[in-house]
């Protein structure tokens, strides 16, 4: 427990206010992604209002790089906590059975014979075809649990984690700049992976935050606000460009790279402080809690909404009721299926850490 000097606003530093609040920003982050799959606009006839609620829901996927960032800066703390083999099994289990959940789900509603399944959930249709053809997000971030250990070892070896991060994004830059040149035939990237590409900048400042947090600790003050709000509203402004006016920004796919990375960090930061503050006032305290308690099964609410609401949801419901009831029927009916899957979820690893538990009792009186 922290005493109440520590956890006092003026006291902590934004690293302190992010892991505080990661829950509650993963649960942000996860609604928003929702309201970009899922939500249907509710104010058609009112231009302004409409404007606000497309751009919104136009830019929504920036919640993936909300989570892209707060993983780099957990895993930088994970790493340190046991061997690398229990590292990579907790991650391996965390994204494992919602994400076979869905493409069981799936292959059976879908008719996928069992090439097809297997070509899916093992990556190597998103490796190979098209990244989008099963949860682009799960195989994209084993990718990066997978090569986490070794980029962060040449980060400790390193004098400066910063100068290192600044080498690594300008080999990242100009891959990404070489292969999008028109005719090169240096590196070929398919179009839709630089989706997965472009977040690289802001998985590897997420481990840049996370591995400065070890050693600096400075409050989060004013001028940190600022330049997070500054920063936030130049991303809002490239998002724009870059969405809705078709301006590409250094690099191909421009709409899920800058602007996302300025969306992403500065949002994080200045949410953590939000909730820090909404935390401290009784009667709206709850907000906080609201957002964190999707914070819990953030994952299963992502593997779970397309497929549930493109193929049932949204069918029934459209035609029958007005677009506001049908958004609030698809957010609780999404929410209910993610909590059942986060809840069988924890019930099978704690049946088989009980099986584990005998087995090692059993091994040890026979000895």
């Amino acid at each position: 427990m922290m005493t109440e000097a520590k956890t006092h606003p003026s006291h902590a530093s934004a690293s302190e206010l992010i892991s505080r609040h990661r829950g509650a920003i993963m649960g942000f982050a996860a609604i928003w992604i929702l309201v970009f799959h899922e939500w249907i606009t509710v104010f058609d006839d009112h231009p302004t209002l409409f404007s606000v609620e497309y751009f919104i829901k136009a830019i929504g996927f920036c919640g993936v790089d909300i989570f892209l960032f707060l993983s780099g800066m957990g895993l930088c703390r994970s790493i340190k906590k046991g061997s690398l083999p229990s590292f990579y099994l907790k991650r391996l289990k965390r994204v494992i059975v919602p994400f076979l959940i869905v493409a069981v789900l799936r292959a059976v509603t879908e008719g996928w014979d069992l090439v097809l399944f297997i070509k899916r959930v093992s990556g190597y249709s998103f490796f190979a075809v098209n990244m989008y053809e099963l949860l682009w997000f799960v195989p994209a971030i084993l990718v990066f649990y997978l090569l986490f250990p070794l980029y962060h070892k040449l980060m400790e070896l390193s004098k400066d984690p910063t100068l290192f991060t600044c080498a690594a994004l300008c080999v990242w830059l100009l891959i990404t700049m070489i292969s999008g040149y028109s005719g090169s035939e240096i590196i070929k990237i398919r179009y839709e992976l630089y989706g997965f590409t472009n977040r690289i900048p802001v998985f590897l400042i997420g481990i840049l935050f996370g591995k400065r947090s070890e050693t600096e600790q400075k409050p989060f003050r004013a001028s940190g606000r600022i330049a997070c709000f500054a920063a936030l509203v130049l991303g809002l402004y490239l998002a724009y460009l870059a969405n809705f006016c078709q301006v590409q920004i250094l690099v191909p796919l421009s709409n899920c790279c800058i602007p996302n990375l300025l969306i992403a960090v500065s949002l994080s930061f200045l949410l953590s402080d939000l909730f820090e503050a909404i935390s401290r006032v009784r009667f709206i305290r709850g907000i906080e809690k609201f957002f964190g308690f999707f914070g819990l099964f953030s994952l299963q609410f992502y593997c779970i909404q397309e497929w549930l609401t493109d193929n049932y949801l949204h069918p029934f419901f459209r035609e029958r009721l007005p677009n506001v009831v049908t958004n609030l029927l698809v957010f609780v009916i999404v929410t209910a299926a993610a909590l059942v899957m986060y809840l069988a979820e924890k019930g099978l690893w704690s049946a088989v850490d009980k099986i584990k538990a005998r087995v090692s009792r059993k091994k040890a009186d026979k000895a």
